[in-house]
């Protein structure tokens, strides 16, 4: 099997705001809370002080806290797309032993169990290496979702069949 595609910075945003979300949300949802509730502790010590105005403002703060994140991603993203398109255009084959891949920076040739596991986002499906590193395959290469699918299905196959033989 083997694509071609180009790579844009568009695609590495996607891949950083998918990655945060997943990743990194129960983190930011509990740096919220406690935060909240010091927020919620300071207000208790004021005369006017009643406790629906006090959980009132905490989920306030909390909402405003994530939004917060959100912003700054949809920033991040933004600066993205606005400061050039491109990254590489690169070249995908797969065979049945090896991920190998080239730009016009290099060529890699990976072998399967070098590979943790996939993931399909909105935009594009992630190949990882590590936690944090991933190979980002662009959905737009596909002709529709069934040949997206099949491509999905045949890495998955790979990885299950270097999976069982370690």
């Amino acid at each position: 099997m083997k694509f071609e595609y180009q790579l844009t910075r568009k695609h590495l945003a996607d891949f950083n705001a998918y990655y945060y979300w997943k990743n990194k949300i129960l983190s930011a949802i509990f740096s919220a809370i406690v935060t909240g509730a010091f927020f919620f502790i300071f207000l208790s010590s004021h005369r006017n002080f009643t406790v629906e105005r006090g959980l009132l403002c905490s989920g306030i703060f909390i909402a405003i806290y994530l939004f917060s994140i959100h912003l700054g991603l949809k920033k991040t993203g933004k600066y993205y797309r606005e400061n050039g398109p491109t990254l590489a255009r690169k070249e995908i084959e797969l065979t049945d032993k090896y991920f190998m891949s080239s730009d016009s920076y290099g060529e890699s040739k990976t072998a399967w169990a070098s590979f943790t596991h996939l993931e399909t986002g909105k935009h594009s499906i992630y190949l990882f290496i590590e936690s944090m590193t991933a190979i980002i395959i662009p959905k737009t290469i596909f002709a529709d979702e069934r040949s997206c699918q099949q491509f999905i299905d045949y890495i998955n196959e790979r990885l299950a069949t270097t999976s069982q033989a370690q």
